[in-house]
């Protein structure tokens, strides 16, 4: 092997060693990107959504406290208050708004009067 060979031979060696070095150089860079985007990702978390309830309904299956027996009033958590519709609460009780008598007491039965109060049936309970 004369001396340009040898020369050549390691021009070659080097070369190939620069070129070696910039792959692991880029793969290394992006091997830091993915495993960059990765972390990032896992440490994003996951919020449930929360319903907020905007009925009656939908405040007792949320949880919320229902205020009296046959009030047809449910309290949300922050405090917010739903009414039950008329036709769902004409169904456990009978409505005497207007028959002359404040009925503020009744019984807890199917078919009772629904209590009444100055707010629901401002026509018996004048105070």
């Amino acid at each position: 092997m004369q001396v340009t060979d040898l020369f050549v031979s390691m021009r070659w060696i080097a070369k190939a060693r620069l070129v070696a070095a910039i792959g692991v150089t880029w793969f290394a860079i992006l091997l830091v990107a993915v495993c960059w985007g990765a972390v990032c990702q896992a440490d994003q978390k996951v919020v449930p959504e929360i319903k907020i309830p905007d009925s009656f309904e939908s405040c007792v299956a949320s949880g919320g406290q229902i205020q009296g027996e046959r009030d047809g009033r449910c309290k949300t958590t922050t405090g917010q208050v739903f009414e039950q519709s008329k036709s769902a609460a004409q169904s456990a009780c009978k409505d005497l708004c207007g028959d002359g008598t404040c009925q503020e007491i009744v019984c807890m039965a199917v078919g009772c009067p629904c209590p009444e109060s100055a707010a629901s049936c401002p026509v018996d309970c004048k105070k």
